[in-house]
């Protein structure tokens, strides 16, 4: 098991996140998105909890069997370009839809009975080797 101060260096050394479980919950959820906030393209499941946590086609792509996920895999493994360009829409997704300020804005909002807000603009995350900056 990897301690959690160490993660963003373990995503950080990788291309994408791939994930082949269809897994839901907690846990996989938080790996998904942590994934994504530092910049790497996700290759999942197509579950709901895929599909709540990433941008499909755009920052994330999502298989209905594991012939479909092996496609993937090899589609970015051989597109840099394309890898490099979903990261960058996986990172911007996390930082305008689950930071902190983002969550306690939609709780605000309903609290005040307004409609929560589906996105805010703020800074993207940016992880290095040896801890989230």
């Amino acid at each position: 098991m990897v301690e959690h101060s160490d993660v963003s260096w373990y995503y950080a050394a990788c291309d994408f996140f791939a994930f082949p479980e269809k897994a839901e919950g907690n846990r996989a959820g938080l790996a998904l998105l942590e994934a994504q906030a530092c910049g790497r393209p996700l290759v999942s499941m197509d579950t709901d909890l895929a599909r709540m946590t990433t941008e499909p086609g755009r920052a994330g792509l999502l298989a209905r069997d594991l012939n479909e996920f092996q496609q993937h895999l090899l589609a970015l493994s051989q597109d840099r370009m394309r890898c490099d360009e979903m990261g960058r829409a996986a990172a911007a997704f996390v930082a305008r839809s689950f930071t902190i300020d983002v969550r306690a804005r939609q709780i605000e909002e309903l609290l005040l009975g307004h409609n929560p807000v589906s996105t805010m603009s703020i800074e993207q995350p940016s992880c290095r080797p040896g801890g989230v900056s």
